[in-house]
């Protein structure tokens, strides 16, 4: 029920579960497209375990793992989804340092900007 699918540097998730929202839109703040990022310091399988347990019970659209990790950085997992709406959902159910840090929800266009966090920045 997940397709996955490598592609350069990164491991695609596509999920073809039929699971419904168990959360109303209205628990989002955020109502733009973009992905929760969780991030783990060599615990690869512990992200992938997150993709296919959310699969299974939400309808996220897909996710995307690194087949490396960036210099000097952790893994991260991101969680495609239209909105925030599970942004508390996901850090009580997988903020657990230091195996997985959940690092919130950030939108597309954010990414487009370059917005990314110091840390991330300096280790480029």
């Amino acid at each position: 029920m997940i397709d996955r699918v490598t592609a350069g540097s990164w491991v695609y998730y596509f999920n073809k579960y039929d699971s419904e929202h168990d959360s109303p839109e209205s628990d989002a703040d955020t109502h733009e497209h973009g992905k929760y990022l969780f991030f783990s310091p060599n615990e690869t399988r512990v992200l992938e375990d997150i993709v296919i347990e959310q699969f299974k019970e939400r309808p996220y659209q897909s996710a995307k793992l690194p087949t490396k990790p960036a210099k000097d950085e952790d893994w991260v997992l991101c969680l495609y989804q239209n909105d925030n709406r599970y942004w508390y959902d996901l850090r009580e159910e997988y903020h657990n340092p230091p195996i997985v840090r959940f690092r919130g929800f950030k939108t597309d266009a954010k990414t487009r900007q370059n917005e990314y966090s110091d840390r991330y920045k300096s280790s480029q």
